[in-house]
């Protein structure tokens, strides 16, 4: 099997199947369909994650973004179980330090829990603050 021309295009790479090669979109063959932020990570609890943080946006927005794009916010759990520190690490390492949104309401109107996947430390902020975020 010889490969044909080259593919043009960002994403684009040549796949073999045996009996011919032809051009298919990186992105696109992963569970998210090229949707997530960077090359994608899975947990060992199976929830597939941005690789890394989206810009930041208040809770409003970054919810949007997420559910626009047919994921969700994380919970707490999820960041606090997949944490650098003490917890799986899968998603992340010890320098990823930056607070992340999460789906959860603090107990004050109008804010929201965020956590550091770095360490698992969680906190709140309030919804209008502009804060990294990461889809699942």
């Amino acid at each position: 099997m010889i490969p044909g021309a080259a593919c043009t295009g960002q994403g684009q790479v040549l796949q073999g199947d045996g009996a011919q090669w032809v051009c298919v979109n990186l992105k696109q063959l992963t569970p998210s369909g090229g949707q997530a932020h960077g090359f994608e990570l899975t947990d060992s609890w199976g929830e597939t994650w941005d690789g890394i943080p989206r810009q930041a946006a208040n809770w409003t927005d970054a919810d949007a973004s997420c559910q626009a794009l047919g994921g969700r916010l994380p919970t707490m759990t999820e960041i606090y179980r997949n944490n650098g520190a003490s917890g799986s690490g899968d998603v992340t390492g010890i320098l990823d330090t930056s607070y992340l949104w999460t789906l959860v309401a603090n107990d004050t109107a109008g804010s929201r829990m965020i956590g550091r996947l770095s360490d698992g430390t969680m906190s709140a902020a309030a919804e209008t603050a502009a804060t990294a975020y990461r889809c699942i």
